[in-house]
Order: structure tokens, then C-alpha cells, then sequence
């Protein structure tokens, strides 16, 4: 009876101890799972790569409702796992069936909100009697309302492809510039329309020619909206041109046989052509003199150059040949910008061969002259360095 009791003792100890270990090593896994699902806090990032996929789950396996591109910004509110969750991109909208909205107000339990306005569209939330929604007819189907995503929705992108770009701030801020871009593009576009309707004469191309490259030099976190510039660009020297040449075409006839117009010299023909005709910059630049002298603002050449290198300004960018034959063409050279490819200036000179620097990243010392209506300013280049 003694041996029995003290075997059941030693066994309830022994059952003690097995207890007292197993709830330590609850404690101490569940301080190490907690330690695990440390969230990262809320940021404005930035998508690093193009066509970086966007799910609906932080899953490999989660359904792809859209790609992003390079440059694009979304607000960050945690992580999951190796997924950072995004609230919706500007812009994205969800769709709701119009039987179950009265009145802006949701009637019904689970109610879907789909990505697109269709049944088989994946769905995104779900909203109950009472939540309110305001939103439009969708244009794709009557039969839906388009709505704004409400914030509880997420979507997931794998933290990789995203670069912390600020505080939650920002993202705020990138919104407000955007609207801004989008509004000064829109503008641009209404006032260059009504400019190209006046007589070719009175077109004025620069200010317009300015403001895009602005657009396109200070928003490079904004491709679409920078890709849209460059097609306004694009389209308004198209238009010019179109223009230059009709009114090249209404100007009356020589009265006796004219000169055929010769062929545009190939380019290792120009610098020996330069070389043996006057120049009509030369020319351009004697009559500019002249009148300096004229006006007494200066007494010799000398003189006035010094002047001009005085009020001198530095340009940038590449050099290229303009080989258009117009009339009145206002420069020799076009300024091409480094990085939108696109020109931003007539160049011509007296003092520097040009030539030599074709294709080549330059940097310019260069004077203002008249561009003749053309669509970019034209300069005088003193000197380059390249």
C-alpha cells in the first residue's frame, strides 16, 4: 500500500513538470509567431519595373487584375507575407447592380462589388443593407453602377518590385500634381487648336513648345502623362509643317523662269558648300551689327559680341542637322533634349562649326534671335563644349 502511494505521487510530479514545459513552449512560440507578423507602416511607393502584376490576394497564385508600369504610385498601408497591400490605383472603379442600390444606399446582404460591370468579373468586396455608395451608370452595361472602391480594399504586390518613395504624405501630394498635369495638357491642347487657326504668319509655336517640355522634364514619374506630351509635341510640329508648306505654296510665282531648287545637300557636302557660298548667317548677323551701331548701343563688332556674351545663357543638349529647306528657316541646327528626344531650339553660328558636334551631347553658350515664327526659339551659339 506504501510502494503504491508513492508510485502515484512520483507520477503526478512527472505530470507536473510535462505541463509546466509545454506551457513554456507556448509562451515562447507564441512570442515568436507574434514576432512573425510584425507589419511594415503605411508609405508612397513607387513601382520599380514595368508590367509588375497587381492580385487580389498576397498569393503567387491570386488572380492578376492588372499590371503596372514603371513609375507608377500607390499608397502602401502594410505587408502580408512578401506582398505589400495597396490601396486601389487612382482612377480604378468597381461595379454594383443596380437592383440592389435605393436611394444611394445599398438593400440587400453580401452584396458583390466586381471589377468589371459583368457576373463572371472577380469580385473585390461585399457591401451590406445600408452601406452607402455613389456612383454612375456604367457606360459598358445599364444594367451596373460604377462606383468609387471603398479604402477597406486592398490589392497586393510583391514588395520587391516596390521602392519606398516617401511618407504617406506624398501620395497626397503626387495626386494633386498630377491633376494639375493632367489640366495643363488639357489646356494646352484647346489653346494650340485655336493657335493653329490663325493666318501661318502669326502662328507663335515657342510658349507651347515650352510648357510641354516643362510637363515632360518635371514629371518623370508620370509616363503616361509625359507620353501624352511628347504626342502633343509630336503632332503640333506635324501640324506646323503641314501649315509652312501650304503657305510656301501660296506665295505668287516668279514672273520669268525660275531657278530649279536645288536637292538638300547630303551632310559630308555642307561644311564644303559652307565654306565656298556666303552665308546667309553672316549676312544675318552683319545686318544685326549694323543696326547696334545705328542705335549707338555699341561702336564695333567686338563690342557687340562682348555684349552678347555678357547676357549669354547655357543650353544643353544634342545636336542635329535641320535639313528642312523652308523659307525663313531660323537656324542650320536643331537642340535636341537629352532625354525627351525631342527639339527644343534653332542654332546657327559664324564663329563655331557646328558640324563637328553633330550627334554629340554639347553644352552651349548661345544668344536669343529671331525665329521667325518657327515653333522653337533660335540662337546664336558663341561656343560648345561637347
Amino acid at each position: 500500500m506504501y510502494h503504491r502511494y508513492i508510485t502515484l505521487l512520483l507520477c503526478t510530479a512527472v505530470l507536473s513538470s510535462i505541463s509546466l514545459f509545454a506551457d513554456n513552449d507556448a509562451v515562447s512560440c507564441g512570442k515568436k509567431a507574434c514576432g512573425e507578423k510584425k507589419q511594415a507602416e503605411a508609405f508612397t511607393g513607387q513601382v520599380l519595373r514595368n508590367r509588375v502584376r497587381m492580385r487580389l490576394q498576397p498569393s503567387l497564385d491570386a488572380y492578376v487584375f492588372s499590371e503596372l508600369k514603371q513609375g507608377d504610385v500607390l499608397l502602401v498601408t502594410h505587408q502580408v507575407d512578401d506582398f505589400y497591400a495597396c490601396l486601389p490605383p487612382r482612377g480604378l472603379k468597381g461595379y454594383i447592380f443596380r437592383t440592389y442600390v435605393l436611394d444611394g444606399a445599398v438593400e440587400g446582404a453580401n452584396v458583390n462589388v466586381r471589377l468589371e460591370p459583368d457576373t463572371t468579373s472577380p469580385v473585390v468586396t461585399q457591401l451590406n443593407t445600408g452601406d452607402r455608395v455613389c456612383g454612375v451608370v456604367a457606360p459598358q452595361n445599364s444594367k451596373w453602377l460604377e462606383i468609387d472602391l471603398p479604402d477597406s480594399v486592398k490589392f497586393y504586390v510583391a514588395k520587391e518590385f516596390i521602392g519606398k518613395a516617401g511618407p504617406v504624405s506624398l501620395y497626397a501630394e503626387h495626386g494633386a500634381r498630377l491633376e494639375r498635369v493632367k489640366q495643363e495638357l488639357c489646356s494646352i491642347e484647346i489653346q494650340l487648336d485655336q493657335e493653329m487657326q490663325k493666318p501661318f504668319s502669326q502662328i507663335q509655336l515657342t510658349p507651347f513648345a515650352n510648357r510641354l517640355s516643362k510637363v515632360i522634364a518635371e514629371n518623370s514619374d508620370m509616363p503616361e502623362e509625359v507620353d501624352q506630351a511628347k504626342a502633343i509635341t509630336s503632332k503640333m510640329q506635324e501640324a506646323y509643317l503641314a501649315k509652312s508648306l501650304v503657305a510656301s505654296q501660296e506665295c505668287p510665282p516668279a514672273p520669268e523662269q525660275p531657278e530649279p531648287t536645288p536637292e538638300p545637300p547630303s551632310l559630308p557636302e555642307q561644311k564644303e558648300l559652307a565654306a565656298v557660298l556666303p552665308s546667309l548667317w553672316t549676312n544675318q548677323e552683319e545686318r544685326l551689327i549694323q543696326q547696334a551701331i545705328q542705335e549707338g548701343t555699341v561702336e564695333t563688332p567686338e563690342q557687340f559680341y562682348a555684349n552678347e556674351r555678357q547676357k549669354a545663357v547655357s543650353l544643353t543638349g544634342i545636336i542635329k542637322p535641320y535639313n528642312s529647306h523652308v523659307k525663313n528657316r531660323p537656324g542650320d541646327y536643331l537642340l535636341i533634349d537629352s532625354k525627351s528626344q525631342l527639339p527644343i531650339a534653332y542654332l546657327y553660328s559664324t564663329t563655331v562649326d557646328l558640324q563637328e558636334f553633330v550627334a554629340k551631347p554639347v553644352s552651349l553658350e548661345v544668344s536669343t534671335r529671331p525665329n521667325n515664327h518657327f515653333a522653337f526659339a533660335a540662337y546664336f551659339v558663341h561656343s560648345v563644349e561637347g
